[in-house]
């Protein structure tokens, strides 16, 4: 019987963990990732603390260090089912089954897809949605990302270290990302930004050859020559494990207090998997460690 599980090693689980560990629970972190939404970030430039930036997977290993120095456990398997009816909870991995007083999930989010044809055909084979694991293999190469949000310009940016072209594919009329990043997108000889553009279809046969995209102002199609595309269009909620459980709103997101607590006692939410928390690391994680607050306080007061 553990005290507290947390389903979810990114950047709301490992505060969570932190917390938790804090108050001498040893919480159990089970996840099949370590750092989740945060290993993807290719260059963290406004987490406080380090005004040079930070590598997305180092402040997630840092995270980490932090929890054990303060007991917690890790077992990184994919937790596949949640048992809430009753005492004690239950969750399930692909290594069995583990009994908890108190369970916070702080399971992340995915990425959105574009579904266009190629895109599951060509995944692993071109389509990416991390630059910061695949941009190392185009080198030279000539390469696009869809999206217009900050991450899609962040890893546009990164992705000029290694790529001879960056293509930046929005099909807004002007992009969502901060005006710092959009300077620097402009200023970069190597990236070219084309907005109200559309991507009809991922081109190839055994590896990605190009796009097929058009234009939403006179409905023109054209080619776009690339050996690799990056695809940042949002995220969408990782809340399989509790659809049955808890309410959702109408995108998927859970609905919980601001403490993370849901109708069921003892099992929290933390992390952009909660409705009305930013996808932004540092309200990931002043989200779980409220999570971990709120879930100790339940364990002191529980029989």
């Amino acid at each position: 019987m553990e005290e507290l599980v947390i389903v979810g090693g990114g950047p709301a689980g490992l505060s969570a963990a932190i917390y938790a560990g804090r108050y001498q629970r040893r919480p159990l972190v089970i996840s099949d990732e370590l750092g989740g939404q945060l290993a993807l970030i290719a260059e963290l430039d406004n987490y406080p603390g380090f005004p040079e930036g930070v590598v997305g997977y180092h402040l997630a290993d840092l995270m980490q260090q932090h929890a054990l120095r303060f007991g917690a456990q890790f077992r990184f398997q994919r937790v596949h089912h949640l048992e809430l009816a009753g005492k004690p909870l239950r969750v399930v991995d692909d290594e069995g089954e583990v009994e908890a007083k108190a369970v916070i999930v702080a399971s992340g989010t995915a990425p959105r897809k574009l579904d266009v044809p190629g895109e599951e055909r060509l995944m692993g084979r071109g389509v990416s949605y991390c630059a910061t694991c695949d941009g190392p293999f185009y080198q030279g190469k000539a390469v696009a990302v869809v999206g217009g949000s900050s991450y899609a310009a962040e890893d546009a940016l990164a992705l000029t270290r290694f790529a001879e072209r960056v293509t930046v594919v929005h099909d807004g009329e002007r992009l969502n990302a901060d005006a710092a990043l959009q300077a620097q997108l402009e200023a970069h000889p190597s990236i070219e930004v084309l907005t109200l553009t559309e991507v009809m279809d991922i081109q190839g046969e055994e590896a990605v050859a190009g796009l097929r995209l058009r234009s939403r102002g006179n409905g023109a199609e054209s080619d776009l020559p690339v050996e690799g595309v990056f695809i940042f269009r949002g995220r969408v909620p990782n809340s399989a494990l509790l659809r049955d459980w808890v309410p959702l709103d109408e995108q998927g997101y859970v609905l919980a207090d601001e403490t993370g607590r849901t109708p069921i006692p003892g099992l929290y939410v933390a992390g952009s998997v909660r409705a009305g928390t930013s996808s932004q690391v540092v309200t990931c994680v002043g989200s779980g460690a409220s999570a971990a607050m709120a879930a100790e306080r339940y364990l002191q007061e529980a029989p």
